[in-house]
């Protein structure tokens, strides 16, 4: 996982440069404001990227992105 490469890592994004990976990433899409700053004070109160990025994974919005795009989970 890319976001999880050394490199990636040696980047040091902080939680607020990482938190917009995932948005791109995942479900293309910048990030709204509200769900941005709910996602960001759950990693700066401890949330692990890992975890974070695997909500993203999980979410109805990355299934729906996917599903639009003809691609099976």
């Amino acid at each position: 996982m890319v976001m999880f490469s050394t490199e990636f890592i040696n980047k040091n994004f902080t939680n607020a440069e990482f938190l917009t990976k995932p948005y791109r990433v995942l479900l293309a899409v910048e990030p709204d404001a509200t769900g941005y700053n709910y996602n960001l004070s759950l990693l700066n109160s401890g949330m692990t990227r890992l975890d974070m990025f695997n909500s993203f994974a999980i979410s109805t919005a990355y299934y729906n992105m996917v599903s639009g795009l003809g691609i099976n989970q």
